[in-house]
């Protein structure tokens, strides 16, 4: 659940940065979490909605629907000999 929103979050700001061609540092990033709630509404459009629903919604759905296969031979296990 991390992973995902991790994610959302790297879509976001590539969206920032293609929109607005901000590059973000750690400063940038305390300045996202000091944004008022009137600024962030100011940001917040459809355009971004969309961006985050296929570049973050989509591939999350289709990830979660791979079937997970687990190959023993890839776990690198070693068994006792007898």
């Amino acid at each position: 659940m991390a992973t995902a929103a991790t994610h959302y979050e790297k879509v976001g700001l590539a969206y920032f940065t293609n929109k607005y061609g901000t590059i973000f540092d750690d400063k940038m990033i305390a300045n996202v979490f000091a944004t008022d709630s009137a600024e962030a509404r100011d940001l917040f459009n459809p355009q971004l909605v969309l961006y985050v629903a296929v570049l973050g919604v989509l591939p999350s759905i289709l990830i979660y629907r791979m079937p997970l296969v687990l190959c023993h031979k890839h776990l690198n296990l070693r068994m006792p000999r007898i």
